[in-house]
């Protein structure tokens, strides 16, 4: 497995929207000189031929994420998140950037987003929060996910012209 935490061609001119986010704000730092060195959560775009890989939680569909666990590194957080969320496993994860949340209260945290291919796929494992796992068109997205705001839009699209940098290229 190849794993990148630097996003190499990531674009720093990119503005991103900052949008509401329980009780403060968040929005999407692509530079790659910045990233967070201790993220609370992963984020992980999960692609295949041109789908993204969603699970069913009980907020509703979104992307494989959470919690980082306390010694544990943002990649395998990744990689341990998509399998508990989709019984999915994926190849060729890079970074991509980060979440940045900011708290009303002028605190901040951030939640360290990859994007990565599709390996292989198998039911979702018992005992955890989610119920389903599927792949969907970008413009299948919109009208299902959890929450739907312009940053989310725009990661879904920054993610998918990011794809690029996975290894075979149009294998995503």
């Amino acid at each position: 497995m190849n794993v990148s935490g630097q996003g190499e061609q990531a674009s720093k001119s990119q503005d991103f929207p900052r949008v509401p986010w329980d009780g403060g704000t968040a929005t999407f730092v692509a530079d790659p000189t910045s990233l967070c060195a201790e993220p609370w959560a992963v984020v992980v775009f999960v692609l295949h031929h041109g789908r993204f890989l969603l699970s069913r939680v009980p907020r509703g569909w979104c992307t494989p994420s959470g919690r980082v666990e306390p010694g544990e590194a943002p990649e395998h957080a990744a990689i341990r998140e998509t399998y508990e969320e989709a019984g999915a496993t994926v190849r060729d994860l890079h970074r991509i950037g980060d979440f940045l949340i900011l708290g009303e209260d002028g605190t901040s945290r951030c939640a360290a987003v990859f994007v990565g291919t599709l390996e292989t796929a198998g039911p979702v494992p018992a005992g955890t929060e989610s119920t389903d796992a599927r792949l969907f068109h970008v413009e299948e997205i919109p009208a299902l996910y959890w929450t739907w705001d312009p940053l989310m839009e725009a990661m879904f699209q920054y993610a998918l012209n990011r794809a690029g940098l996975v290894e075979g290229g149009g294998d995503a």
